[in-house]
Parts: structure tokens; C-alpha cells; sequence
């Protein structure tokens, strides 16, 4: 049975336990990072989505793919503060990198989300739940963060062929083990979105290094009154995280309860997303990140 924890606000007492226990401080300036919690935008979200959507099947080999590619780069590009790097063959990977503030810092915090679909046929996978709304998290995430300036460095990452044994994050932490830089976290959002029922049960998928940043996303949920329930390991999926444990990072996934018929078929459209999860599964990351890359600057 999995580990369930329903959502009740945390008192200062209990919030001071926390802290204790795990050396990991939810800021003192919690109002801050409030403030970027509530900036998340559902409409955002949904422009998003719709967008990626509309490119047709995001497979490997179709055009809507390199489509989605141009796109995810241009659109990063286009946030202030934000260095992008070239899409390079043959994966694609869209990659943008928030630089720390403080030049001592060795850190880095990786959230990432694949942009590629499947279905049989190739042709026919619109792909909404399966990852454009993961993507648009992360579109989210970018626009939001990059108006501030964080003690460690944030990194977004829109990864290609996650569909094809992870085949674009692989070539990515590849390169990160190659120059020694592997992150400090890296976070996963991928079916994140389908909550028919508005249950808001979300597991959380982590490991053995990640366990003091898990606990930060459970303090997160109850601090910021995300209302999650909050269940650990019902999925064993393989996703763009798989890559990052397997070089010894600490990484997390987050996944909705169920992935519903439509997962992998031309049926995963944008109506089958739940977009009231889909933001609140940003929020809890934005939270999460903002908390670790350190202190909010202008």
C-alpha cells in the first residue's frame, strides 16, 4: 500500500519540527515565494497546450515534432534572463539556463518535461496529457522564475524521444556526467495532468537521494495549500528522471493516479486535460524550486 498523507495546514510548531528534522528551511520569506505561486497562470497553461497540440503528432520523424522543437526554443528565447542553447541533432533538446547570483555557487536545479508523443498510428498523437501540459509547466516555470534572480542555477529543459527509451534526456546527462556538472535535483513532470475527478491525488516518484527535497515537496503542499493528497511510488514508470538516478542524481517525478484509455492513442486530446491539476502540479514545483535556488532578488 502506498504511503498516504492528506493535506492539513501545517502549524508553526509543527513547520518548526520540520525544519529540524530535515535541515531544510521553507523560507522566512515565505510571502515571496507565495507571490510566485499565485503568478502561475491556468490560461497560460492552456495556450500552451493548445499550441504544441496543434502541431499534429510531436512523434520522432514527424514534422510536428521539429515543429514543437522551433517552437519550444523560440518561446524560451523570448524570456529575458534566460541564456538558450542551439538545438543540436539529433535529439533536439531544448535547453534554457537561469544563471545563479552568486558566483561561489557550484549548485544546480533541473526541471524538464518531455515534448514528444506516441500513438499508433505515428501520425495520429496530439499527445495533450502525455507531455504537451508537462511541457507547459515548464514554459510556466521559465516565464515565472526568470523575472527574478536565484542564489543557485535554475536549468528548463524540454527533452525529445522520451518516447524512445529516453533517448534525449540520455544524450543530456550524458554531456552533465562528461563535464561533471550533475544537478543537485532534478524534478520531472510527465502525465502529470489527468484527473477526471478531481481528486487532486498526486504520486510522488522519488528515490533514496531525493528524500530531504520529497519532504520539501510534502511541506511545500501543505504551506502553500496546494491540497494534494499525496501518495509515494504507486508508479514505477520510466521517464526523463530514469536517466538523472541512474548517473546517481537525486531526482523526482511527480505522475496523476491513473494514465485513463486515452494514454498513448490519438484520443489524448486537450479536453482529456485537467487543468486545475495541471496547475497545481506547477505550483507545487515553482514552490519547490524557488525554495531550493535560494533567495528571491529582482
Amino acid at each position: 500500500m502506498p504511503t498516504v498523507v492528506r493535506c492539513s495546514r501545517l502549524s508553526p510548531a509543527v513547520l518548526a519540527l520540520f525544519v529540524a528534522a530535515t535541515g531544510w528551511a521553507v523560507p522566512e520569506a515565505a510571502p515571496d515565494v507565495g507571490a510566485l505561486v499565485r503568478a502561475m497562470s491556468e490560461p497560460a497553461l492552456r495556450t500552451s497546450v493548445g499550441e504544441l497540440v496543434a502541431f499534429g503528432s510531436r512523434a520522432v520523424g514527424q514534422p510536428g515534432n521539429d515543429q514543437a522543437a522551433a517552437y519550444l526554443h523560440k518561446r524560451l528565447s523570448a524570456i529575458t534572463g534566460l541564456r538558450v542553447a542551439p538545438l543540436a541533432a539529433p535529439w533536439n533538446n531544448v535547453i534554457a539556463t537561469l544563471p545563479a547570483s552568486d558566483p561561489a555557487s557550484v549548485e544546480t536545479y533541473i526541471v524538464g518535461a518531455h515534448y514528444d508523443s506516441i500513438a499508433q498510428p505515428p501520425t495520429a498523437a496530439p499527445g495533450a496529457t502525455d507531455n504537451a501540459a508537462g511541457v507547459a509547466v515548464v514554459l510556466e516555470l521559465a516565464r515565472i522564475l526568470a523575472a527574478h534572480r536565484f542564489r543557485h542555477t535554475l536549468v528548463f529543459a524540454c527533452f525529445n524521444a522520451e518516447e524512445r527509451g529516453c533517448a534525449g534526456s540520455r544524450a543530456f546527462v550524458r554531456e552533465l556526467v562528461n563535464d561533471r556538472r550533475l544537478p543537485a535535483l532534478y524534478l520531472n513532470y510527465d502525465s502529470t495532468a489527468f484527473d477526471p475527478e478531481g481528486k487532486l491525488v498526486l504520486d510522488v516518484m522519488s528515490h533514496e537521494p531525493a528524500a530531504a527535497a520529497k519532504r520539501l515537496l510534502f511541506a511545500c503542499n501543505e504551506r502553500y495549500a496546494l491540497g494534494f493528497t499525496l501518495v509515494e511510488n504507486k508508479h514505477t514508470c520510466a521517464s526523463d528522471h530514469t536517466p538523472f538516478r541512474e548517473a546517481g542524481c537525486a531526482a523526482i517525478a511527480t505522475h496523476q493516479e491513473v494514465h485513463g484509455a486515452h494514454y498513448h492513442t490519438a484520443r489524448d486530446t486537450i479536453d482529456r486535460v485537467s487543468f486545475p491539476y495541471v496547475l497545481r502540479n506547477g505550483q507545487l514545483g515553482l514552490a519547490v524550486l524557488a525554495t531550493l535556488a535560494g533567495p528571491l532578488g529582482r
